[in-house]
């Protein structure tokens, strides 16, 4: 599985990343949205854990800029977030095409129980 990790937080990023890659699926690492993005556009990913609350381009500005561009049918998105968001919230997400919503921090094993799981979604 080809993961993209976008993730303003260089621990947290690291950690996904190097645990994704250990388990023998493929991780890239990106440390704000517009990073990601052009990584998206420029190879094929299977899933994108984006972090919601992010300085500058928050994870809100990446989702609509995939829905811009038509990209959201092209990769599974899950967003990761440690702050609390609202039942609307994460309804306008779903209806936007996000896939599911995880909570940080994430149990390793759940993260990529997680992961695998999405193939069936």
């Amino acid at each position: 599985m080809n993961v993209i990790v976008i993730e303003d937080n260089k621990s947290i990023r690291d950690m996904l990343c190097a645990y994704i890659n250990a388990k023998n699926h493929n991780a890239v690492c990106a440390e704000n949205g517009k990073t990601g993005l052009e990584l998206i556009t420029q190879k094929s990913f299977d899933v994108l854990l984006l972090d919601l609350a992010m300085p500058v381009y928050s994870g809100y500005d990446v989702i609509n800029d995939m829905i811009k561009h038509q990209l959201m049918d092209k990769i599974k998105v899950v967003v990761l977030t440690a702050s609390s968001i609202s039942n609307d919230e994460e309804k306008n997400l779903f209806q936007k095409g996000v896939k599911q919503i995880w909570r940080k921090p994430i149990e390793p094993n759940d993260l990529i129980s997680g992961l695998e799981s999405l193939n069936s979604v």
